[in-house]
């Protein structure tokens, strides 16, 4: 297996990543003699299109959280103790 550079991988992967698809293409033929070097820019090409947005979106809602740990009554003042699960917490 061939390596090439990261940094001239990064370099080509950046010029086209925001291109669509049929520039893509046009811009690797035209700039991209190397084949393993389009065989790596293809690849981080599919992987990006694929990731989809998932860093994006939080893994759960976390807007209900409060509802879950506090009754909607009065929290109790810092110190107080709470009983839980048999034995006693200090808050």
């Amino acid at each position: 297996m061939e390596t090439v550079p990261l940094n001239v991988v990064r370099a080509m992967f950046d010029a086209v990543c925001e291109l669509p698809a049929d520039e893509r293409r046009r811009y690797l033929d035209e700039n991209c003699g190397d084949e393993a070097l389009r065989r790596r820019v293809e690849s981080l090409l599919r992987s990006h299109d694929s990731g989809g947005q998932y860093l994006n979106t939080p893994a759960a809602d976390l807007s209900d959280l409060r509802s879950l740990v506090h009754d909607g009554g009065d929290a109790p003042a810092t110190g107080a103790r709470r009983e839980v699960g048999g034995g006693e917490a200090i808050r």
